[in-house]
């Protein structure tokens, strides 16, 4: 199993990509910290990851705030003890004309599309560095990208 032994840190979990990248890990031995607004489809992710096999804990939040992000990670740190992987799966996607897009809408989507995967990565780096075992450089891949970045330690 490639991940046992492995904290993974995994947003959007309560549906879709978010709670197929849960039991995925799951299934590869992971221990998982899994956030999502909805509490009920949290609840049925933390069902089937535990029938896999897998020691998970839920954290219900909405990711809009950064204060949201930074608790997230340190939630998971506090409960494991560490963090080794941080999955940003979490998006929305609202379908409007564009000339009825609020304001509102756009500022909940560019702050859970962009800015909560950025806060995320920023609270998990330092603890993600910690547990690196070897020189390379710890890795961070938002969904929406094809192409890994090493941070700078």
């Amino acid at each position: 199993m490639k991940l046992k032994d492995k904290v993974v840190l995994v947003t959007g979990a309560a549906s879709g990509l978010g709670r197929a990248t849960a039991l995925a890990c799951a299934r590869q031995g992971a221990d998982l910290f899994m956030v999502d607004r909805d509490r009920e489809g949290l609840e049925k992710t933390l069902s089937q990851v535990t029938d896999i096999g897998a020691t998970a804990e839920n954290f219900v939040r909405d990711l809009v705030e950064r204060q949201a992000c930074v608790d997230a990670v340190a939630m998971a740190v506090e409960r494991f003890g560490r963090l080794d992987a941080l999955c940003n799966i979490a998006g929305i996607m609202q379908f409007h004309e564009t000339t009825k897009v609020t304001p509102e809408d756009w500022d909940r989507m560019i702050a859970t599309n962009l800015s909560a995967p950025f806060y995320l990565s920023q609270a998990a780096i330092p603890a993600l560095l910690d547990q690196a075992k070897d020189p390379k450089p710890a890795m961070a891949v938002p969904p929406q990208s094809n192409k890994a970045r090493p941070t700078e330690r």
